[in-house]
């Protein structure tokens, strides 16, 4: 079998080519020729096909042959303009002028003018029958430029007998709809060529749309939008409705039935195929064939294997496989970081919203399509994901597969056989992810994607976040790079800066930074500290600026450091979320004072008993607890002496979880078969046997369990605990699972027993209190019932070392327990009749 195209590098063809030319032209220097036969084809995959057409005749340089290739004339046409006197251009086919030659017809060149003078054709109107100049051609009727004019100006009336006349079963009101729409989008002269085609072809192809016009189907799918009932559009070759942009045989059809008409026979391996690239003899090979030439194949700069070159980049070539994650780009349309169509222009685009909107078959709406149905019909992703019960869990989710045709959900879809396919890179058999690539291998061009070689060798913390890395599971990274703390992530690596705390304090909320704070905490690159307390104190700088009065101010800012930071800075543990929180209450109310002051234009000095008196009666109820910043300012002589009474508290609810329920709770919590987290579980079995608040749970340490002789002991309080044996395994379970969750993988804990996501930090309060939700215990309800149990079992002393609260606590629980017994015996003791 004879070699179809040159089998060698595109740069060889490309010099073929010029060799070719110098030996014809050789007064121009051979890499002047090189260079504009390069810049002329650079962009066209056709260079092997135009140096086959040179080989078999080389005179299309010199005789002006208006049917070369329009790639060679563009050639020549540069050529000629650097001097070169021995080519020829082209000749048109028509004037017989060497001119450049932008259109075609029949197969050979035609300059502009010639093309403009062809569609300049006097004939006989058929409407009026005088010979004039062609305006238009409507079903083979040739009309004049007056007829048609006078035409357009009663389109409207044409229109409307048109289409009533048409037969096609349209009502009054309906008629009205389809108009209002036409007229108001269409232009008048498609209006009155629809019309035309109506009068002499409406019965064939309303029972035939395939073979109407592209009028016509714009037509016919505003007729189905006003509720008309017409024969679907469907393809004129396999009857399938799908979108027809193609012609064959007089009929519009589907893109798969005029790709079938096209196929021919393969040079190479004599199959029938659509041909993508053709010879000068008229052969022509598939792309199958064409993608194994050895000047389409080469060994990938990524993957190291000899495929198909997708893409011939900067530092060489590049495999179908490993080409998207060349094309990252930010997408506006998703405003995601995406493999895009144009990346690195202002085109950029990703593959799902360079897509069209077609009209969903269920809703109606115009959107693109998530999936079609079973004629190829686009359906939307609202549509299409309508929840089903799974198959293998049995919920009621969104179906994203099918197994022998039962419904698959999300969560179950991706551990199914039936998702699972070879990955094009190291061939595991999986559910693959992005670009076919298994989880290992997308999270291997993830995190080299963050921290790519250059930036490791020349950034101390790329390379430390790589290292960090390693350790992490797949599945980590992909979740981390969904995150949007990567954002400033890659910032930090890009600018090749050592990160401060002042540097991610600036760089947004707590909640956005957190995750990169903690991870460049454990990789060495920032030292410890309290956030929560730094991030205190900021706010009091801050919030202190809006106090116009400096000494108000230097007040405001001495209370809070001498109250609030000096004894948060005493604690030994980190301050936690909700101790600051309350702080902030407070000073917000003192700024609330003495904004009411400010208002009544008075000092702080002068504020008196009635004045205070009355700020509290027009505003929260919790405004006495502006009573320690007084009581500061009068020790400092800034005010005189204030009483603020606070209203007495109400008395402790022992309403909680009964026993009964408790029980209940603690038999499913310890059951081996519990599939929860052993330390949710765990906290949950201290607050309903102990009556242990989150916040005392979620502080506790690691030197706060500790065993003797096979015993396990737990400090709540001063005194240690000894657990019940059912106890234990949960108890050593959580003190062997201290994995702290971070942004790539988990680390191991040394200080807290339950830790948080944030590096010295405890989970917080309200996470552990959702988690033991989720198992059906009320932190709240159930550390009520079991305290009230304990209050009246225990005395108030020894229930305060045991449990950890302090001594008057404990005395309130005995004191309301006591109560609440006193008013049930009361209720409880039958009535004795008077007299």
């Amino acid at each position: 079998m004879p070699t179809l195209f040159p089998t060698m590098k595109r740069e060889a063809a490309l010099d073929d080519i010029a060799e070719l030319i110098h030996r014809i032209e050789p007064g121009l220097p051979r890499p002047r020729i090189l260079q504009v036969v390069a810049r002329t084809v650079a962009a066209r995959p056709a260079v092997p096909e135009l140096l086959s057409v040179l080989q078999n005749d080389i005179r299309f340089l010199t005789s002006g042959d208006d049917t070369m290739p329009s790639s060679l004339a563009g050639i020549i046409d540069q050529l000629i303009h650097e001097g070169a006197t021995t080519l020829k251009r082209p000749r048109c086919h028509r004037c017989h002028e060497q001119r450049r030659l932008p259109n075609r017809r029949g197969g050979h060149g035609i300059c502009a003018s010639c093309y403009s003078l062809d569609r300049r054709v006097h004939i006989e109107c058929s409407r009026c029958g005088q010979r004039r100049k062609r305006r238009a051609v409507v079903d083979g009727q040739e009309w004049c430029g007056t007829c048609w004019e006078g035409q357009l100006g009663q389109v409207e009336a044409v229109f409307r007998t048109a289409v009533l006349g048409s037969g096609c079963g349209i009502t009054a009101r309906q008629f009205e709809t389809v108009a209002a729409t036409v007229h108001s989008t269409w232009k008048a002269g498609a209006i009155l060529r629809l019309s035309l085609e109506l009068n002499t072809r409406s019965e064939q192809w309303f029972a035939q749309p395939a073979a109407g016009s592209v009028l016509f189907l714009r037509f016919h799918a505003a007729l189905e939008k006003a509720g008309v009932k017409v024969t679907p559009v469907a393809c004129g070759r396999c009857g399938r409705e799908a979108t027809l942009a193609n012609i064959l045989g007089g009929l519009r059809c589907c893109a798969r039935c005029y790709s079938a008409s096209k196929r021919e026979t393969c040079s190479q391996c004599g199959r029938e195929q659509v041909l993508v690239l053709h010879a000068a003899d008229g052969t022509g090979i598939c792309q199958t064939c064409m993608k194994k030439l050895p000047d389409r194949t080469a060994t990938c700069i990524d993957c190291g294997q000899r495929r198909y070159v997708a893409w011939n980049g900067p530092d060489g070539p590049v495999c179908s496989k490993c080409r998207p994650k060349h094309r990252i780009d930010y997408c506006p349309g998703c405003q995601r970081q995406k493999p895009c169509l144009f990346a690195g222009t202002s085109r950029a685009r990703c593959h799902e919203c360079s897509r069209r909107k077609e009209t969903c078959a269920l809703c109606g709406t115009q959107v693109r399509a998530a999936t079609r149905n079973d004629q190829g019909i686009a359906i939307c992703g609202r549509c299409s994901r309508k929840p089903e019960p799974c198959s293998d869990c049995g919920r009621h989710r969104i179906v994203v597969g099918r197994a022998q045709g039962k419904p698959l959900c999300d969560y179950c879809y991706p551990k199914d056989p039936v998702s699972f396919r070879d990955c094009g890179r190291c061939g595991r058999h999986e559910n693959l992810q992005v670009a076919d690539l298994c989880q290992h291998c997308a999270a291997d061009d993830e995190l080299e994607r963050l921290v790519p070689l250059e930036a490791r060798a020349n950034s101390p913390v790329a390379q430390a976040i790589h290292d960090l890395c390693q350790d992490a599971k797949p599945q980590s990274i992909l979740a981390a790079a969904r995150n949007s703390s990567m954002g400033l992530l890659r910032s930090i690596i890009d600018s090749q800066i050592i990160p401060t705390h002042e540097f991610l304090d600036h760089a947004g909320a707590d909640q956005a930074t957190r995750a990169v704070r903690s991870l460049l905490i454990d990789a060495g690159l920032l030292p410890y500290r309290d956030n929560n307390l730094a991030r205190f104190e900021e706010w009091i700088t801050r919030t202190a600026q809006r106090i116009t009065d400096p000494q108000q101010r230097a007040a405001f800012v001495q209370f809070a450091r001498w109250r609030h930071v000096r004894e948060l800075r005493k604690r030994k543990s980190p301050v936690h979320s909700s101790l600051t929180t309350s702080r902030r209450r407070e000073l917000r109310l003192v700024m609330e004072l003495l904004a009411w002051l400010q208002q009544q234009n008075r000092a702080l000095v002068s504020l008196t008993q009635s004045d205070m008196d009355r700020w509290r009666a027009n505003g929260s109820a919790e405004r006495h607890r502006v009573k320690p910043f007084l009581a500061w300012a009068h020790a400092n002589g800034r005010v005189r002496s204030i009483e603020i009474l606070r209203k007495p508290g109400n008395a402790l609810d022992v309403a909680g979880t009964p026993a009964n329920e408790r029980a209940h709770l603690l038999h499913g919590i310890l059951d081996p078969g519990c599939t929860s987290q052993v330390a949710v579980r765990f906290a949950a079995a201290l607050v309903l046997l102990f009556g242990a608040g989150p916040q005392q749970i979620v502080e506790l340490r690691v030197s706060d369990i500790s065993t003797n002789d096979e015993r396990v002991y737990l400090k709540l309080g001063n005194e240690p605990l000894l657990l019940p044996d059912a106890l234990v395994d949960l108890a050593i379970g959580t003190h062997e699972n201290r994995m702290a969750p971070r942004l790539f993988a988990p680390t191991r804990d040394t200080d807290w027993l339950f830790p948080g996501i944030r590096t010295g930090y405890p989970l917080s309060a309200s996470t552990l209190i959702g988690s033991m939700k989720q198992l059906g215990v009320s932190a709240s309800r159930g550390r009520t019932g079991a305290m009230a149990e304990l209050a009246q079992e225990l005395p108030p002393a020894i229930l305060a070392r045991l449990t950890g609260n302090s001594t008057t606590t404990a005395i309130r629980w005995s004191i309301a327990v006591a109560a609440s017994n006193a008013r049930y015996a009361a209720l409880a003791m039958p009535a004795t009749p008077l007299g």
